[in-house]
């Protein structure tokens, strides 16, 4: 008998997944510097040229610019950071849901209890490696394992053995279909609700876009500080290559660890 969510969500690898997180930040840290001083000569030039040295107009776009990078900076982290909170929310509820279906594997018949115990030892197992993958080959053969678990725990559950245990069975089916509803979300919530790739790649042009008008501006007034403009563009490049960690399945910067899943591995004892 199959596990009763046949649904099965794989790592399918964006193109910007595919980056190096460093070299994102890299990126977006050379594409702004290289904004900023476009900008910059271009108003010095327009104000050479026109004999002017005051824009209002461009200084109110540029901060107006400004302003509207950073309300989508600040939502677009907060969506990151929800996410992860919701992760590690579901990782410890799917710890505390193996091990409960430990404890009732207790009321099975003495193989079937041996057998079910065994599978979640590998189910927590296995589950505790996934965390550690940076590879998208590995972390979805381990992914299909996992289902494969939960199909074997099934297939004891619906034993005749089993099912002609009155006082027992619905206490292990309920324990499992819950286990198996959580795993569900939280690899939906892992590889499934990311953020659109449009959304990063929009926020990446509208922060050169701003950066751009921001030397534009500094140009039209014929001064501007280096040191001010690479602290801003560095910072901003940091939080970006924050966002997107956040967003991959397979992170460089922000690892989940599963200390719950652990704790209750060491629980079992050998």
């Amino acid at each position: 008998m199959k596990a009763e969510n046949d649904t099965l969500i794989m790592i399918v690898p964006s193109t910007i997944d595919s980056i190096p997180i460093w070299a994102v930040g890299l990126g977006l840290f050379v594409m702004l510097s290289i904004s900023i001083e476009v900008g910059f000569q271009l108003g010095r030039r327009i104000a050479v040229d026109q004999g002017l040295s005051k824009h209002p107009v461009e200084a109110a776009v540029s901060t107006a610019l400004l302003g509207l990078m950073a309300f989508m900076t600040a939502f677009t982290f907060n969506s990151a950071m929800t996410r992860h909170a919701e992760l590690r929310h579901l990782g410890t509820v799917d710890a505390k849901l193996a091990q409960k279906l430990h404890n009732l594997s207790d009321l099975l018949p003495v193989d079937n209890a041996s057998a079910s115990k065994g599978l979640i030892r590998e189910y927590l197992q296995s589950r505790s490696a996934a965390i550690e993958r940076q590879n998208a080959d590995e972390l979805n053969a381990v992914i299909v394992r996992s289902r494969e678990i939960q199909d074997d725990l099934w297939a004891i559950a619906s034993s005749e053995r089993v099912r002609g245990m009155k006082n027992a069975t619905p206490h292990y089916i309920n324990g499992l279909t819950a286990l198996i509803e959580n795993d569900t979300a939280r690899q939906a919530a892992a590889l499934s609700n990311r953020l659109p790739a449009v959304i990063l790649y929009a926020l990446g042009s509208l922060a050169v876009l701003a950066v751009g008008l921001l030397g534009l501006s500094s140009g039209l007034h014929g001064r501007r500080s280096r040191l001010v403009a690479t602290v801003f563009i560095a910072a901003y490049s940091m939080i970006f290559v924050l966002i997107v960690d956040l967003d991959r399945p397979l992170r460089s910067l922000f690892k989940l660890g599963d200390p719950v899943g652990e704790g209750v591995l060491d629980s079992f004892g050998e």
